[in-house]
């Protein structure tokens, strides 16, 4: 085999193409531009992120979440709201000049548990339109069933108590001129607040076990 000559050894490995795309390279250099340039650009990291887009992202996210899980956002936290309700009126109802206060949250806090349970209904309504009814008894599967038929019976003992708080919130004050106004249970409204919070959980919990294909049992 015969070597080219040395002067063309480099042009004739390249050729017309590879000789055009040396030049180029060499031409940016030149200008001082560096080849990294057609490079995407880096992806901003969580560090570089501003902490206001981040909360709109939180915010959008929440916007963008369906009806029945929006449904079952509020609920949850009217649950928060009225047992933080029955836990100030545990603490208010050991001083006898704030009774109207106390009457006010216990009205308030019962007011929001009669709520929590239809609206636990009605979010799954809209999770599973069309399987989900309001009156569908043993139906949704063994876990979701029993999670329910729980959750109702302490839903309702909850009403039933709350009813007895507000019928006896001043109670004492009205016997005797107020002279019993501490003879009460300690702790009642604190329990009270969370044996319903405890059923609207289990009610909300138990959607998500809800089986649309289960039969009745």
């Amino acid at each position: 085999a015969v070597a080219p000559p040395a002067g063309s050894s480099a042009s004739a490995q390249l050729g017309p193409t590879g000789l055009a795309g040396a030049a180029a390279l060499q031409g940016d250099d030149a200008e001082g531009s560096p080849r990294g340039d057609a490079l995407p650009p880096l992806v901003p990291t969580a560090r570089d992120e501003d902490p206001e887009d981040v909360g709109g992202g939180l915010i959008a996210g929440a916007i963008f979440m369906s009806e029945g899980q929006q449904v079952r956002l509020g609920t949850g936290l009217l649950s928060l709201i009225w047992l933080g309700f029955f836990l100030v009126a545990e603490a208010r109802h050991a001083h006898a000049d704030q009774q109207a206060e106390v009457s006010f949250l216990v009205a308030s806090a019962s007011l929001g548990l009669v709520w929590s349970g239809p609206l636990t209904v009605l979010a799954g309504m809209r999770l599973y339109p069309g399987a989900f009814t309001a009156w569908q008894p043993f139906a949704g599967g063994f876990v979701f069933v029993f999670l329910q038929a729980f959750g109702w019976l302490l839903y309702a003992g909850s009403l039933m108590f709350c009813m007895l708080a507000l019928a006896n919130v001043n109670a004492g004050d009205r016997a005797s001129g107020g002279a019993h106004a501490h003879a009460r249970v300690e702790g009642a409204f604190a329990a009270l607040g969370t044996l319903g919070f405890a059923a609207t959980s289990l009610l909300n919990v138990s959607l998500d076990h809800f089986d649309e294909s289960a039969g009745s049992l």
